[in-house]
């Protein structure tokens, strides 16, 4: 009706302005009345046309109204604008600008880093395989992914790169030295490299596909394989899931699997930014053989419980879950769901707090793809763990609070790159003993010195050695489940009789 009136109200007013003119009003009313009946048709006619024409087209909703002064904005500018604009970029700006207003995890990617960010989460790395480090001389490699075009070139750690593409790395910073080495799948960069012996070499380096090793023990042998048994603890492993991938709760069964005698266990989820919520669940519940995994909340649908299958060798096994700032989605939810049912002790700090699930989604045309939030999950019992803007309470909290000093968080980085990374060949150094000579491979020099600077790890093997004292945590974990549990039945209850009122 609004609309009715919008279309009416000027010609109302226009046809009385004109009535008021002499000459127009003596003519009308000289007219014979035929003819005034056949006006009057016509102009009704034309009103019924204006008012049809000014209605939205059929299958026009709302929200596409709502978008007509956005799309006028885009035509503006384009007609408008000094210069010619790129039509791709602004369409791709706009969507950028609207998934930015949603909330911090839903993501705009180009299409080239869609494509990156789907093979990421199908357990594929893109680049060059480098782990460097930068110095007053330029870039040294500490270390070279396995099964990388750096690996594939015999680059080893110790190699300095003097110069990519011709230009030195002397003074560049890490970001200016990021973007000298990177480029597409298929780009080749030029690398001088000096060996620690001196000599010289040009390598061709073209960016590849290798796959992400998610399941990693403490550090590699000379010879690159994995170890898993903590140094002078036997029976006790260290095992650290890096991220949540397709294959990932598959390689960490073929891992326990070889794991024995298995005493005890440590679960690294430090630095871990989750991945695959199916993968997670999946994980959590190698090591629970009954309770709930997690509960997950979308829009439309009810709420979805995951609860864990008594089908696993692994339940019993004594755990401690390593955790951080860091800790991130698919990786809170197994621990949440390890510490919720008083499964394995937590020992490091409180997790990030991201409590919700993006979903991968193609858009049309060259604008690439969002990762939109479409699901929160709840961990045991219906507990968000979503950080809220002005919240206190927030991720997965641990049992025991142990801090890594900022200093001691960067040196222990740098030593977990050169202890995962492909070593390089070295001669075992020989030590005197009254029993004659001991070969040790610095390889597992490196290992003890990793336990010595991380205290975290060092508290859990600590703990994992005290059976008596990680009972009582459990048993102490359990006692507060159970209160909590009762605590709950009874606002039930209340809140029952309350609404039966």
């Amino acid at each position: 009706m609004r609309r009715y009136r919008q279309t009416w109200r000027p010609l109302a007013e226009q046809a009385r302005f004109y009535w008021f003119i002499p000459e127009i009003r003596s003519t009308i009313e000289s007219m014979p009345r035929r003819n005034l009946i056949w006006i009057a048709i016509i102009l009704a006619m034309a009103t019924v046309l204006l008012f049809v024409w000014r209605q939205p087209r059929r299958g026009t909703t709302v929200h596409q109204t709502e978008f007509v002064p956005v799309r006028e904005t885009y035509q503006l500018i384009r007609q408008a604008y000094y210069q010619p604009v790129d039509e791709i970029k602004l369409r791709q700006a706009a969507v950028r600008g609207m998934v930015g207003e949603l909330d911090e995890f839903s993501t705009y990617f180009l299409p080239e880093q869609a494509k990156a960010i789907t093979h990421r989460v199908k357990g594929l790395d893109r680049g060059l395989g480098l782990r460097l480090d930068l110095d007053a001389k330029g870039a040294r490699i500490i270390g070279v992914v396995p099964g990388s075009p750096a690996h594939s070139a015999d680059l080893l750690p110790g190699d300095r790169i003097l110069t990519v593409n011709a230009i030195p790395t002397a003074g560049k910073t890490d970001r200016q030295l990021r973007d000298l080495l990177a480029g597409k799948l298929g780009a080749t960069v030029e690398l001088q490299i000096l060996s620690p012996a001196g000599w010289k070499k040009t390598v061709m380096l073209t960016h590849g596909e290798f796959p992400i090793e998610t399941v990693r023990g403490l550090y590699r042998d000379q010879k690159g394989r994995w170890i898993w048994e903590v140094p002078s603890q036997e029976g006790i492993y260290y095992v650290r899931i890096v991220e949540f991938c397709p294959k990932t709760s598959r390689a960490l069964l073929d891992v326990l699997h070889q794991l024995s005698p298995l005493r005890g266990l440590v679960l690294d989820l430090r630095a871990n930014p989750g991945g695959l919520q199916e993968i997670a669940v999946a994980l959590a519940d190698v090591f629970l053989s009954r309770g709930t995994i997690v509960t997950v909340l979308t829009r439309n649908d009810p709420p979805k419980t995951h609860q864990a299958h008594d089908d696993t060798p692994f339940s019993k096994v004594p755990m401690v879950v390593l955790i951080d700032e860091t800790t991130t989605s698919a990786a809170e939810i197994v621990a949440g769901a390890l510490g919720a049912n008083a499964r394995a002790v937590l020992i490091g700090r409180r997790t990030r707090g991201k409590g919700c699930v993006q979903s991968m989604v193609r858009l049309p045309g060259e604008l690439g793809q969002i990762n939109l939030t479409t699901a929160e999950f709840l961990i045991p019992p219906d507990r968000p763990i979503q950080r809220r803007p002005g919240g206190d309470r927030w991720g997965v909290a641990p049992q025991i609070n142990v801090t890594l000093s900022p200093k001691q968080t960067k040196t222990l980085r740098r030593l977990r790159i050169e202890a995962e990374t492909w070593p390089a060949p070295a001669l075992r150094t020989t030590t005197a003993s009254d029993k004659g000579s001991e070969q040790i491979d610095p390889r597992d020099l490196l290992g003890q010195k990793l336990l010595q600077l991380d205290t975290q790890l060092d508290r859990a093997v600590t703990l994992l050695g005290k059976p008596k004292e990680m009972q009582a945590i459990l048993q102490r974990m359990r006692t507060e489940i159970s209160k909590a549990a009762e605590e709950r039945k009874k606002r039930a209850a209340i809140q029952q009789t309350n609404n039966s009122k």
